[in-house]
């Protein structure tokens, strides 16, 4: 799980790191909210040594925010774009600064998730 979150990561950085043209935001915002699920589920399973409870972002962050209250101060308001603003599409974000917003969430997600799972990472 934390392979994939991590994978997620890096392609959402790839691609936002792309000339601004050529940015693809629908694959920076499913890759995010992949990696951010990931992360989330690898935290609830190393916590609990089973299975995750929840299947939607939002149940596992708050499965996670139950468990542990520092998972309070990240900023998830980004990721729920796909319910709040007009710029959403299909689920998924168009706005650049937005999704730039949900990978600067996320980094703060990784980092937080691998901490308490006491596993080093890398930018």
């Amino acid at each position: 799980m934390l392979k994939k979150a991590q994978d997620e990561l890096a392609l959402a950085h790839y691609e936002l790191n792309r000339q601004p043209s050529s940015i693809m935001t629908l694959c920076v915002c499913h890759s995010i909210r992949i990696s951010a699920i990931s992360f989330l589920r690898a935290y609830l399973v190393g916590l609990r040594g089973g299975k995750a409870s929840g299947v939607t972002l939002e149940e596992l962050f708050t499965a996670c925010c139950h468990d542990d209250s520092d998972f309070v101060n990240i900023d998830l308001t980004g990721f729920l774009c796909r319910t709040l603003h007009e710029d959403c599409v299909g689920g998924y974000c168009r706005d650049l600064k937005r999704v730039a917003s949900c990978l600067s969430s996320l980094k703060e997600m990784r980092e937080l998730v691998l901490a308490k799972l006491h596993k080093p990472y890398s930018n």
